[in-house]
This record gives C-alpha cells, sequence and structure tokens, in this order.
C-alpha cells in the first residue's frame, strides 16, 4: 500500500474507528440547526441508529420515549435535511486531509413505498407507478479503496402521471431535467471542501453520466473522470475526419490481458472474467452547440471479455478517462477506478436492505429525506467499516467497538468472558467473528465478511453487548 493510502487510512480511522456516539460527534459536529438542543438530538439519533443499523426507530432509540422524540425531530420544520448532509460532507473533507487525490463517485437509487400509497410527496419510480423516490448520493473514496464519507446526496420525486420509461428530458429546461443531477453532485462534492485546500477531484460515474455537459464541467475545473461510455461519440481520425470511437477503439492493439471479477447481481453468481485490454488517445467532435471552446481530448479504455461461458453475456466496458492511459499499467489504473464506483452500490445496499429506509412510515417525502439525511451516512459507516477492515486490520477494534461490545463479542465466540488483562481483538479479527453472529461461514476461499454479514452481525452484537451490561450490572 502506497504512502498516500496509509495516510487515507489514518485519516479514515479518526472519523470511522470510533465508538458509534464519537462517530456521531466527529460527522455532526459544526452541525447547524438553530437550536443547540435540535443539533445534540440529531448526534444522538445517528449514533442510536449506527450503534442499530438493523433496527426499526422504535428498536434503534431503546425507549418509547426516545423513539417519539424522533418521530418529532423528523416532522419539525426546524430541521433541514440539507444542514445535515452539509455537516456530513464537511466531517468527509477532514478525513480527507492531507490528501493529494480523492475519487468521487456518483449513483442514483430508487426507494419504493408500495405499503405508504398516502405518503405525501412521493411520485412514480417504476413502470407500475409503484410510488417512491429517488435518491442520488456522491460519496468520497481513497485511490485504494478505503471509503472517505459522504459528500453530498439529492432527493426528488416525480411527477405524479408522468410516464417512467425514458422521458424526453430535451422538453424541460436544463436546470429541471433530472441529469442536471451529476452537475449538482459536483458542485456538491467541491462545496465539501469550501473549508479546506481541496484535493484533486477524480469523478467516477456510470453510463447515465456520459453527457457532454458533464465533461465540459469536469474540465473547466480542472478535475478528473473515469465515465464509463453511453454513445457511440464522434472524434476525429488521424486525418481530421469524423468517425465513430467504437471503430477507432475496436481497431486499437490490446495493450494487455487480465481478470476482472463479476460480482453477482440480478440472481446470477460471481465470477472471473477474461478480458483484454486497449487504450487510445482520441479527441472528440460534439456539436457546436453542446461544446464552447475548443474540442477536448480523452483516453478511451476498453475492457472486453474473450470467450465468455456459454450462454453468459461478454462483459465489455468502453470507460472515457481523463487519467492517462497509454501503458498498460496506466490502462489497468483506470479500470480500477471504474471499478470503484460499486462502493456507492454498497451504500445504496445497506441504506435500503440493512438500515430498511423502506420500512420506515412516515407521513410525507420529506421526512423521509430528513431520515435518508441521517441514515445514509449509517450505511457509509457500515461500508467503511468492511475496508478498515480490509486496509487496516491491525489497529485495536477498542476504536470501533465498546469495552462492552468488544467483551460481550469475546464472550460469544470463546464461550467465557474476557480475563482482566487481556488484550482487545484487533478491528480485523473482530470484524470476523461479527461476520460470524452475522451467519459468514470463514471457511477457506470465502474471503472477508461482505457488508450482509456485517450488518446482521452488529445488529446482534448489540443485543449481545445490552445483555453483558445487564448480566454485569446485576450478576446472577
Amino acid at each position: 500500500m502506497g504512502t498516500v493510502d496509509r495516510v487515507q487510512n489514518r485519516a479514515a480511522i479518526d472519523l470511522f474507528a470510533a465508538t458509534p456516539h464519537r462517530w456521531a460527534q466527529a460527522l455532526f459536529g459544526d452541525l447547524k440547526l438553530g437550536d443547540p438542543r435540535r443539533e445534540r438530538r440529531a448526534r444522538r439519533i445517528v449514533a442510536a441508529m449506527a450503534a442499530h443499523p438493523l433496527g426499526s426507530i422504535p428498536q434503534a432509540m431503546g425507549s418509547w420515549a426516545a423513539a417519539k422524540a424522533t418521530y418529532r425531530f423528523l416532522a419539525s420544520d426546524n430541521v433541514w435535511p440539507d444542514a445535515m448532509l452539509g455537516a456530513a460532507g464537511r466531517a468527509t473533507a477532514r478525513a480527507s486531509t492531507g490528501q493529494p487525490v480523492v475519487i468521487c463517485v456518483q449513483d442514483t437509487t430508487a426507494l419504493s413505498f408500495p405499503r405508504a400509497p398516502a405518503m405525501a410527496g412521493l411520485g412514480p419510480v417504476t413502470n407500475l407507478d409503484v410510488p417512491g423516490l429517488h435518491v442520488h448520493s456522491a460519496l468520497a473514496v481513497s485511490p485504494g479503496g478505503q471509503v472517505l464519507g459522504l459528500l453530498g446526496q439529492q432527493v426528488w420525486s416525480r411527477p405524479t402521471g408522468v410516464s417512467t420509461r425514458r422521458m424526453s428530458e430535451r422538453q424541460r429546461p436544463r436546470s429541471r431535467r433530472e441529469s442536471a443531477k451529476w452537475s449538482r453532485g459536483l458542485l456538491q462534492a467541491r462545496g465539501a471542501f469550501a473549508d479546506q485546500a481541496k484535493p484533486r477531484l477524480i469523478h467516477v460515474f456510470d453510463r447515465e453520466g456520459d453527457i457532454t455537459g458533464v465533461f465540459a464541467d469536469i474540465g473547466a475545473a480542472g478535475e478528473g473522470a473515469v465515465i464509463r461510455a453511453l454513445h457511440d461519440r464522434r472524434v476525429l481520425d488521424e486525418h481530421g475526419a469524423v468517425v465513430h470511437a467504437a471503430d477507432m477503439i475496436g481497431a486499437a492493439p490490446v495493450l494487455t490481458h487480465t481478470q476482472i471479477e463479476i460480482r453477482r447481481r440480478d440472481g446470477r453468481p460471481a465470477r472471473r472474467a477474461q478480458i483484454e485490454v486497449r487504450a487510445q488517445r482520441l479527441t472528440l467532435a460534439p456539436a457546436e452547440r453542446k461544446w464552447k471552446g475548443p474540442a477536448p481530448t480523452l483516453w478511451l479504455v476498453e475492457a472486453r471479455e474473450v470467450a465468455p461461458p456459454r450462454g453468459k453475456a461478454s462483459l465489455l466496458w468502453r470507460l472515457w478517462s481523463t487519467e492517462p492511459a497509454q501503458t498498460a499499467a496506466q490502462a489497468l489504473a483506470v479500470l480500477d477506478l471504474y471499478r470503484l464506483r460499486w462502493k456507492i452500490e454498497e451504500v445504496h445496499l445497506v441504506l435500503k436492505s440493512g438500515c430498511r429506509i423502506e420500512d420506515l412510515r412516515l407521513r410525507s417525502a420529506a421526512r423521509v429525506h430528513k431520515a435518508l439525511a441521517l441514515l445514509t451516512p449509517v450505511a457509509v459507516r457500515v461500508v467503511a467499516l468492511r475496508d478498515l477492515s480490509r486496509l487496516s486490520p491491525r489497529a485495536l477494534c477498542t476504536r470501533v467497538l465498546t469495552d462492552s461490545e468488544w467483551r460481550a463479542l469475546w464472550t460469544q465466540i470463546h464461550g467465557s468472558p474476557p480475563r482482566a488483562r487481556t488484550r482487545p481483538p484487533t478491528i480485523g479479527q473482530a470484524t470476523l467473528w461479527i461476520g460470524r453472529l452475522g451467519g459468514h461461514l470463514g471457511r477457506r476461499g470465502d474471503g472477508p465478511p461482505g457488508v450482509r454479514t456485517l450488518w446482521r452481525g452488529l445488529r446482534d452484537l448489540a443485543a449481545l453487548a445490552a445483555l453483558f451490561d445487564t448480566l454485569r450490572q446485576h450478576p446472577p
């Protein structure tokens, strides 16, 4: 691991490798909601949710009085989700202090509330017109793969009665198009670093972000990008003629062969794909109405699977990149940057399946928006703790777990409580044990625990720690 990643890990430990209470203090340390009591309430709520990432609001808060206070907090007109998201973004910037490069990953997910049709402010999210919301998040990640925190988030609903199939975006003003979310995400990412020296930002988007205006915005700011190609863009060949990018990259020589892990998705098992990698530097030829100024020059990196298994679609990535890809090592580095996009998908997975944001029974979309500002950082923390266990496994778990939690975990695993002088386990070892609580078998070849087993294990650990405290205070 390089020097840059070691620095990033130390900064991330300061934010994420802390008990839920200390983490909440760091996350919302400079939160401004117009009243210190509301600010303290926000920190208490997010700490309780971090300690019980699978619990409902009553379960997480521990008592009806605390749950009722939480519902009042979400219903208050004086609680502003943008203020909470802004505080979380500034905490992320502090965790990135001293880093020359930060990867900013954006992606969109849909929240469905089919059992809450009376919730005010929802709109259609599927072709079956299921009511819900759209959520677009921006996440900071180190080049080595450590999640650093949330940079921003946008929440909106589509108008009722509007088809959820591909709508005619060109008929709307640019500022009202859904595609404007990418540009707003850029502004949120930059705004998080407004109070300190900004690192070089490299933005990583999936195909939906392949927009000429987005490239122009990133280029004007002097930032970097790796964006998967959606369009077969027009480019200039060596003679200045307009051709298509797919034809140019298809004729380029193979730089190297490698393997890529294709993740399990939509019921399809994970597999390893053998790919060949090509790269070429191309000058775009966008229409003048879409691009003012000189035509941009970018690298196009292609990863194409060779001999896919029978019945399997061949993997094909074409990535537009500002980062050089002249050599095989550089082209593989671009692929590695794009694969960091999966981090935001994991955060959205934890948010929906772990924190169960779609199970909330709130009265309006505005209240869900506030709950998202509290629960999305909790989901980020789960993924970040998983990353810490892989990148900084030797740090003591007391940075992450309370005394009761690690002792309850030890007791559950060993069948007896630790002795007075027992050294606490490391983050790496504690993560394996938490994974066992969540159903991770730990067999050779299973790999480290994933986010699914971690959030289940954290839920069980909270119950074990509560029981451990009770027995310690009232021994049988």
